[in-house]
């Protein structure tokens, strides 16, 4: 029974992952910390994008080399929001920042973010701040997931 049950989540969160990235998707259970911390990157990117659909934007996930720095699109009628995903065990640095930086004007967008399970260093938070990058620590990502769960 346990296995099964499982499956059906992984199933609900990730069913588009082998499929077309544009499509929408959906995850239907609560997820905790630890489960967010063993998923690999590319299930990161559909979990965040996932939550992005809940909170009422449409979606959109790249591909996964040749990205330019952003892994998700979000889009409403306001936001067109470049998103750089890290599923880390340490501190996101700089490089995350400068690629959604970069990124965000490749797609056109006019919101950048990066979004982590873990934490940033103190530079990245500098250089996030100097360019208007929105950051989504391992605190912050639990409070939406709480929030639009």
């Amino acid at each position: 029974m346990g296995i099964l049950l499982i499956i059906v989540f992984w199933f609900f969160i990730f069913k588009y992952v082998l499929g077309d990235s544009s499509k929408d998707i959906e995850y239907s259970q609560t997820v905790s910390s630890s489960d967010i911390d063993n998923m690999t990157g590319s299930q990161f990117e559909y979990f965040i994008a996932s939550l992005f659909k809940k909170m009422g934007y449409k979606t959109y996930v790249t591909k996964s080399s040749g990205d330019q720095g952003v892994d998700i699109i979000a889009q409403n009628n306001v936001f067109k929001i470049a998103i750089q995903t890290k599923c880390y065990h340490n501190r996101v640095g700089n490089k995350a920042i400068q690629e959604v930086t970069a990124g965000m004007r490749y797609y056109g967008c006019n919101k950048g973010m990066v979004i982590t399970n873990s934490y940033f260093t103190n530079s990245a938070i500098e250089l996030a701040n100097a360019n208007g990058i929105e950051l989504w620590d391992r605190h912050t990502l639990g409070e939406k997931i709480k929030r639009y769960n």
